[in-house]
């Protein structure tokens, strides 16, 4: 089993261990800001640095679970940034194509990007 599908098999216990209808709705209260080296698009402020606010002392593999959920959400939400100012300003009704690691994330993708 590949990392992210056990991650998400955690995910998948606590939310329904939580009783909550979606396992998005587990970071509440955990928030990823991912421009640790700066923001590239649609930004681009190479000075801009990233931050991780709700992070308890916790430890074990639901917290990276739920750390792992809060950064790939920021990294859709980042997408999906991008996407809406490429639609703003850009005339452009087309497919998306994505690649590299965010291809892992279907879920994902459909949820946060539409």
């Amino acid at each position: 089993m590949a990392v992210q599908q056990h991650l998400e098999s955690i995910l998948e216990c606590l939310r329904a261990s939580s009783g909550l209808p979606d396992a998005s709705l587990l970071s509440s209260d955990l928030h990823v800001w991912p421009d640790f080296h700066g923001n590239r698009a649609p930004l681009a402020d190479p000075n801009m640095r990233g931050a991780i606010c709700g992070l308890g002392l916790e430890k074990g593999p639901e917290q990276l679970a739920m750390l792992y959920l809060a950064a790939t959400q920021a990294l859709a939400y980042g997408t999906r940034h991008i996407v809406d100012e490429m639609k703003r300003y850009v005339f452009w009704e087309g497919d998306i194509w994505a690649n590299s690691g965010v291809c892992n994330w279907t879920k994902l993708l459909f949820r946060y990007i539409g």
